[in-house]
């Protein structure tokens, strides 16, 4: 029988996986399980385990949940890419207009799920490192550049990447990729949320899209971009993957 989840039309439900090439040993078939022959062919092209269990938490993480929502069984889920390398579930039949992206980093895999409106999200690792003023040049945006490297050298790290997710979230939920240049939008910070600023080539309205950004641990920072309706800004509910009652899938063709 396929689970059922609830979204309301005004939240963002944020699932996280945690140590995602760790997990119980009882779930490493159970999440095989759920991948289709193609995604099992991609899964076999990574070189190390680590990053083959990773690829196939990811994708079962996906399929369940999106599932869920659907209230069908994640063999019926079917995903397509766009030009730019952007996931979408095939053919919407339900009607239900459900819009979903992921990001990942070594130990944790966010997926945010919303209707109606596109999204994009985006996670990223504080590793110690010391951001250059050719790196924030090259990423950003003139005056986000010069934010990062103004700054006491003890918050040049956390600013860094709260810009870089930000930016990440943009794109992804524009689903344009890299296509956008990254030095024409940027973000100013310091007021209740982020705001956005867009150059006039982009064509686009910075007022349409909200933004949202938090740290899911310590160690990460995660942004959120989400397309505004006449609903107004959704809340955001994290939920964590592991406590999800996997039910046992048939394997999609």
């Amino acid at each position: 029988m396929p689970l059922m989840l609830e979204l309301r039309p005004d939240e963002i439900h944020v699932w996280l996986a945690f140590h995602p090439a760790d997990p119980h040993p009882s779930r490493r078939e159970e999440y095989g399980a759920l991948l289709s022959a193609l995604e099992r062919e991609r899964e076999e092209r990574f070189r190390f385990e680590e990053d083959r269990f990773r690829f196939r938490v990811t994708r079962a993480m996906t399929r369940r949940v999106l599932a869920g929502y659907l209230g069908v069984d994640p063999s019926a889920c079917r995903f397509e890419d766009n030009e730019y390398g952007r996931p979408s579930l095939v053919a919407r039949a339900t009607g239900d207009m459900l819009s979903f992206n992921l990001s990942h980093t070594r130990d944790l895999i966010v997926l945010a799920v919303t209707r109606g409106r596109e999204i994009g999200i985006d996670v990223e690792r504080v590793q110690g490192q010391r951001p250059t003023a050719d790196l924030a040049r090259h990423y950003f945006a003139d005056f986000e550049s010069d934010h990062v490297m103004n700054a006491p050298e003890a918050l040049r790290e956390d600013l860094f990447f709260q810009y870089w997710t930000l930016k990440e979230s943009y794109i992804k939920a524009r689903g344009l990729g890299l296509a956008i240049p990254l030095g024409k939008f940027g973000f100013h910070l310091g007021g209740e949320s982020p705001k956005l600023w867009t150059h006039a080539d982009l064509g686009d309205d910075a007022a349409r899209w909200s933004f949202m950004q938090w740290q899911p641990t310590d160690a990460h920072w995660a942004a959120i971009c989400v397309e505004r309706t006449a609903g107004g800004v959704p809340t955001v509910h994290t939920r964590d993957f592991s406590t999800l009652v996997l039910a046992s899938p048939h394997a999609p063709a």
